[in-house]
C-alpha cells in the first residue's frame, strides 16, 4: 500500500536509484525495557 501510494506521487523508496547522492541508513536500537511496560490499549483503558 504505501509503494503504491508513494508511486502515485512519483516517489520510488525502494529503488536505489531513485535517490541522487549518497545515502546513509542509521539505525537507534533502542533497549525494550527503557520504553516501559508494554501493554494493550484495552489494558489502558481498564486502569
Amino acid at each position: 500500500m504505501l509503494e503504491r501510494y508513494c508511486r502515485e506521487l512519483g516517489i520510488d523508496p525502494f529503488d536505489e536509484d531513485f535517490y541522487p547522492g549518497p545515502c546513509y541508513l542509521v539505525e537507534k536500537h533502542v533497549d525494550p525495557s527503557a520504553l516501559g511496560t508494554i501493554t494493550t490499549f484495552e489494558e489502558q483503558q481498564r486502569k
